[in-house]
């Protein structure tokens, strides 16, 4: 019959095995936390059955660990996915130390890798085995002890989940209310299991346990929004803190220094690159009027997204748009030095290579809502990066028909030129569909202008993007420049439409893939275009740039720059060409100021986390609270009954409920002389037997008592409640204060309806009916 307590044990590791469906991606994790909790729940069947001690218990439950870990987790070096091999235990071992790291540090939510999926398998074992040996193992006196620890142990692995977890929650006022329900619900079935007792406390007691259980699920579905509003602090942001991408100049930037000084020379080496398709550096979607940047966000449900680790990730794009086809990548890195990492359109997973693997890998960092990947370590001759992902999106005008531009929420641009309106203006003439919109501001661009990049034997034209720059192409008396100007121009008009848009720097290979299929890609593929996402599409690409071979027939000096400070910013002067990647470290680079930024920023997370945490304990401590209301009030309506013999009998009553609180368990037939008896068993010193004799004597006896005497008899009672709490410790005591047994099994409503004066008159008048008039004899 007590194996019957593994049952709500499981189902609340069921529970908490769900807090792990954000971080996980598939079914692997289920598996996985289903084996652990199987597997510990029989460990402490068998500990119990056999009585093993700790140290034996922890090495069957060691064993079992490698032994089924195979099965739980699907290592590849296991003999069909299910015997462990020596490699499997070495993974096994070793992943109970590097699983919780790489888990904090993986963009989720991460796929069934075998090593993560550790982590459920773990929990769930070790919860399953020690909530479970609590349940069957504690003496029968301290079962609800057991009861109480086994819930307590069944919710670490949810506080894992949770710890580990992500913005995203898994229906938390469901799985919160549900194991409160089962938690309540155990206790209350275990706590009258054997205790015969009639039908109408049976009903009352029920009556008692549904108003609690709904009392549970209504505040759990009230405060449940409240307390999982906003923003969450997460673990993983403290242990990974995001990215400064500030730190790191964009392709963009250093967009004329490849056209410069790296035009011949050859980058990288790329296999499996379709003839004709662009390969990206980096996506940028803010523009602050100096440079058009990668977005910096911090929140994770941001259209910009957020560079993270990508650990084989789900991956995707912004508010989950449609891509291409799949696609394998293989490169070689040769001459190209930077921190970004040339990917297609979006990549779900992202393998470094060559002799600097591990460093590489540490400082892997993607962006699923951009598709932009990077490393802070940096590519250098001799890298090898192998890609899964998919290519861009193919759809043609007729596929996008009418359809509109995705509602997406990037960072408005900043000091935009009043020459990005006029020339939209007239651009968009007589367009309506966006698409015709979109085509009109890229035709615009690329048949009205000319294609310079200023280098010998070209027309000038000044490298950058800032806002002088764009004010500069658009406003003069023609329009000059290179992909870097004209891409950042259409985006630019496009956002002054309400459109979202961001400029794409990459490389657009010129040579043809070679006959092993790789495509050798130089300096002089650098190219820079816009892409606008449309709602069922995907993200749609295009080129404004004119053609190289369109050039001005002069050399036009470029107008004097606007003078006006308030929209655009003054010109800039001559720059060395950026380098693309700095010597030094990031943490060589962060400044003092960022440091301490970063650090209150923890501290008020901290405390915010802390208050919600407060309001969490009060809320949790209201139902105590009211149990301690509840006896106090019972007991002030005992002390005021003006009836001596009822005072009395409720100091009696008084003592009786305090026992029951603390366990002990009364039959409500037995006489007061059985039921010290019975209590005195467990505590023998504690005078109850005296106090049995001196109530019944009250009660029975004739003759008449005084005030003094009754508050005596109080005194008597008081003292042994003390002598009780001195022989079970603090802890129990207080425990048995917040117990509400003694409220429901001794007559809750019967306390509450003494509070009636009119009651409280019959009472007395009936026991002066039935009260013999013979001498009393005292005991004080």
């Amino acid at each position: 019959m007590r194996y019957l307590n593994l049952l709500p044990v499981a189902a609340l590791s069921a529970l908490a095995l769900l807090g792990f469906g954000t971080v996980y991606s598939g079914t692997g994790y289920l598996i996985a936390g289903a084996f652990g909790v199987v597997v510990g729940l029989a460990l402490a069947a068998a500990g119990a059955r056999w009585r093993w001690r700790l140290l034996p218990m922890f090495a069957a439950m060691s064993l079992c660990y490698f032994v089924f870990g195979a099965a739980a987790t699907g290592p590849d070096s296991a003999i069909g996915s299910v015997v462990p091999t020596g490699s499997t235990v070495a993974e096994l071992a070793s992943g109970l130390v590097t699983s919780w790291k790489l888990l904090l540090t993986a963009d989720p939510p991460v796929t069934n890798e075998s090593i993560l999926l550790i982590i459920p398998y773990v929990c769930l074992l070790v919860a399953g085995t020690a909530a479970g040996s609590a349940a069957l193992r504690l003496p029968t006196y301290q079962a609800s002890t057991g009861r109480a620890l086994a819930v307590v142990i069944s919710a670490v692995p949810l506080m894992i989940a949770i710890a580990f977890g992500t913005e995203a929650t898994t229906r938390p006022a469901i799985l919160g209310t549900a194991f409160a329900v089962i938690s309540i619900g155990w206790w209350a079935v275990s706590a009258q299991a054997g205790v015969y007792t009639s039908s109408a406390t049976r009903l009352r007691r029920a009556g008692a346990g549904v108003l609690v259980i709904v009392v549970a699920a209504v505040a759990g579905a009230t405060l449940a929004p409240i307390l999982t509003s906003g923003e969450r602090s997460l673990l993983r942001d403290h242990v990974l803190p995001p990215l400064e991408l500030r730190e790191f100049p964009t392709p963009l930037a250093a967009f004329r220094s490849y056209l410069k000084d790296s035009r011949d020379t050859p980058l990288f080496t790329v296999t499996g690159l379709p003839s004709g398709q662009r390969i990206r550096l980096a996506t940028l979607d803010l523009y602050d009027g100096r440079i058009y940047n990668v977005a910096a966000s911090s929140d994770r449900n941001s259209d910009s997204g957020v560079f993270g680790r990508l650990g084989r990730s789900d991956g995707g794009v912004a508010a989950q748009l449609p891509q291409g086809e799949s696609q394998s990548l293989h490169i070689v890195v040769d001459q190209y030095r930077g921190v970004w990492i040339p990917v297609p359109a979006t990549s779900s997973a992202i393998d470094l290579g060559g002799a600097r693997t591990e460093e590489l890998s540490a400082g892997l960092f993607y962006n699923p809502a951009s598709g932009t990947a990077m490393t802070t370590a940096g590519l250098q001759t001799g890298d090898e990066i192998e890609i899964e992902g998919t290519s861009p999106v193919s759809a043609g005008d007729a596929d996008i028909g009418d359809s509109k531009p995705a509602t997406l929420n990037l960072p408005e641009p900043e000091m935009i030129p009043p020459e990005v309106s006029e020339l939209l203006a007239a651009a968009i003439e007589g367009a309506v569909t966006p698409i015709e919109q979109l085509r009109a501001i890229e035709a615009s661009l690329h048949g009205e202008g000319f294609y310079s990049n200023g280098l010998e034997g070209q027309v000038r034209s000044r490298a950058g993007h800032n806002a002088d720059r764009i004010s500069v192409l658009l406003g003069g008396t023609q329009m000059i420049g290179d992909a870097e100007q004209y891409a950042v121009a259409m985006a630019l008009m496009v956002r002054q439409l309400g459109m979202p848009a961001r400029v794409v720097a990459g490389f657009e290979p010129l040579a043809r893939p070679s006959s092993s299929g790789a495509t050798t890609v130089t300096g002089a593929d650098i190219d820079a275009w816009v892409e606008v996402p449309f709602e069922g599409i995907g993200w749609v690409a295009f080129d404004p740039t004119p053609p190289k071979d369109r050039t001005p027939q002069q050399e036009v000096p470029e107008p004097k720059t606007s003078s006006d400070p308030l929209v655009v910013a003054p010109p800039q002067p001559p720059q060395d060409p950026v380098e693309l990647m700095t010597t030094s470290s990031p943490g060589e680079r962060e400044d003092s100021n960022n440091v301490w930024s970063w650090v209150w920023a923890l501290l008020l997370d901290l405390v915010w986390l802390l208050a919600r945490t407060a309001i969490l304990l009060l809320v949790l401590a209201v139902p105590f609270v009211i149990v301690l209301l509840l006896k106090a009030r019972r007991r002030r309506l005992r002390r005021s009954l003006t009836d001596p013999v009822a005072g009395v009998a409720a100091g009696w009553d008084e003592l009786i409920d305090t026992a029951i609180d603390l366990g002990i368990r009364v039959s409500a037939g037995s006489t007061r002389r059985e039921t010290s008896l019975h209590v005195a068993r467990e505590f023998p010193t504690a005078g109850i037997v005296t106090l049995a004799q001196a109530c019944d004597v009250a009660v029975f006896a004739p003759g008449g008592l005084t005030d003094d005497q009754v508050q005596a008899y109080w005194v008597e009672v008081d003292l042994a409640r003390t002598r009780l709490r001195d022989a079970t410790g603090l802890t129990t005591w207080w425990r048995a204060q917040v117990n509400p047994r003694s409220l429901v099994s001794a007559g809750l409503f019967d306390g509450i309806r003494r509070q009636s004066s009119a009651s409280r008159t019959r009472m007395e008048a009936l026991v002066q009916r039935v009260r013999p008039k013979r001498k009393r004899e005292w005991i004080g």
